[in-house]
């Protein structure tokens, strides 16, 4: 017999008293046979290709028809169109195990110091829910909510915003992130569960990696510095928006799409900002490349 998870890092923390919901104990007497297989997509289902749900279909041959769903997902959210702002954009459940709070504290400093926008889609507390419907209202052209669920929203969005928000306290899975790399939006994350084993720190130097990740649990860690390969500490990507902006600005910096089912779908910049990613040989750990 055997017990599994659905992360490698989850088989880990599901030892400890606070990811092992009271049987940690029990999973302990029996780790040698506990494993962790990471959650994987139907790449025909999940497939910018043939995606009936989003406006601009594209491959990693043609990804500069993605610049259409960026501004399609700006109409659906009444904002001003604007190619070369950076859209960044949460979509799931209004939960504090989804980081919200981390977001909600932060976010009001981070609106009047970087120039972004904002879309938001989900259901859940209503106080996550007021919070982001009153900053709709204070920056109208710069945040777009959709406060409940959608079944055909998620897609648009991960084919249309340039960075996914996802700070959650624990995420055994991590399904949502490999959704939004797949159509070429990046994953900022906090490190648990699924997204530890999903995300590798995207590194300019090198210019590996596939995301933004962080190890705290306080509203100034998404937002603070970035570790790379080597080990030191940065302060280059400041907050989670200089670090997309900051990304935007560094010249020669490739994406790791990659060219077969051994890379990961990723974005940067070749000289300029530009949203969309080029096809070069990437090194990614997940398997979710576009395909013709």
């Amino acid at each position: 017999d055997a017990v599994n998870t659905v992360s490698i890092t989850h088989a880990e923390e599901v030892l400890t008293p606070e990811y092992g919901e009271g049987i940690e104990d029990v999973l302990i007497k029996y780790q040698d046979k506990l494993t962790g297989i990471l959650n994987g997509l139907d790449t025909k289902e999940f497939n910018p290709l043939t995606d009936p749900n989003i406006k601009s279909h594209f491959s990693v041959k043609s990804v500069n028809r993605r610049a259409e769903n960026k501004i399609a997902l700006q109409r659906e959210f009444k904002l001003p169109r604007s190619p070369r702002s950076p859209l960044l954009a949460i979509s799931g459940r209004m939960d504090r195990q989804k980081g919200l709070d981390l977001i909600v504290e932060s976010l009001p400093k981070l609106m009047e110091n970087f120039d972004f926008q904002l879309v938001v889609l989900g259901g859940g507390d209503v106080n996550f829910r007021q919070f982001f419907l009153n900053l709709s209202i204070d920056y109208p052209d710069r945040v777009g909510v959709h406060l409940r669920p959608s079944f055909s929203l998620p897609r648009k969005i991960f084919a249309g915003a340039d960075i996914l928000l996802m700070p959650s306290k624990f995420e055994p899975g991590g399904i949502v992130a490999l959704e939004a790399l797949r159509y070429g939006c990046v994953p900022l994350v906090r490190r648990t569960g699924g997204l530890n084993d999903i995300v590798e720190d995207f590194d300019p130097a090198t210019k590996t990696g596939n995301g933004f990740s962080f190890a705290g649990v306080n509203a100034d860690d998404p937002f603070r510095a970035y570790t790379y390969q080597d080990g030191s500490a940065t302060d280059k990507i400041s907050s989670m928006i200089a670090a997309g902006a900051s990304v935007y600005d560094v010249a020669e910096l490739d994406t790791n799409i990659g060219r077969d089912d051994h890379d990961a779908t990723a974005w940067a910049a070749s000289g300029k900002w530009s949203p969309y990613p080029q096809e070069i040989e990437g090194s990614g750990p997940m398997a979710f490349a576009y395909t013709e």
